[in-house]
Order: C-alpha cells, then structure tokens, then sequence
C-alpha cells in the first residue's frame, strides 16, 4: 500500500523510467509523493543544479539510506512503500537492491495495461 510522503528538495528519490528501471536522482522540487499526478523535478546526482527533469509523481518513489550499524554495510528503505527494504555491502548496492525490491511489490502500471 503507498502511502503520501513529503518529498523535499534534496531527498533522495528513485524514479521509474521508460524502460521499467528504477535509476537514483535527488529531488529538486518538494511534493507529496504516491498517485498524485502531480511532477516531480530531479536531477542524477552528479548532474549540475540546474540539469533537472520532470517526472511524473506515480513513478517516484522517496527513499532514505542509513549504515547498518549491527552487520555493517547500508540499509536502503522506501520510504511510501511500508517494509519496503533492503541491504548492500555499500550504499550504492542497497540502493540497487531497493530498486528490485520496488520494481517487486510496484509494477507499472501502463505495463500491466498492456497484458
């Protein structure tokens, strides 16, 4: 179940692309996210300030990261998607992992329309 969660500028957020992948940017603009249809600006996070681009509100979803302090390496969680998580030896393979996991338990929809 999504929940509405307060996206601000600065978080950290993974976004659904054409191609069914999740792929990491940071939010430019601050919205509540889940099925708003509203858009979200980010931008990769090695990108200049101002190489933002627009994304609809239904293929973000807003993460948070935090090293795992009893095993060691990171935790990465969704943060609309309740017990949505997951682990990684470094924080960019906890992401990477959170990604599968989304892509798990929130299908694209317009894919399912497809069928």
């Amino acid at each position: 179940m999504t929940e509405s969660v307060r996206i601000t500028p600065g978080m950290k957020v993974l976004v659904r692309t054409a191609f069914d992948r999740w792929v990491l940017r940071i939010a430019t603009t601050g919205i509540v996210a889940g099925h708003t249809f509203q858009i979200v600006w980010a931008r990769r996070p090695e990108a200049a300030a101002d190489d933002v681009t627009p994304w609809p509100s239904e293929d973000v979803r807003a993460i948070s990261t935090k090293r795992d302090e009893i095993d060691g390496g990171w935790i990465a969680e969704c943060i609309d998607l309740p017990g949505c998580m997951s682990q990684g030896e470094t924080e960019e393979e906890a992401i990477e992992n959170l990604a599968d996991a989304i892509g798990g338990v929130d299908p694209d929809p317009r894919r399912l329309a497809r069928r």
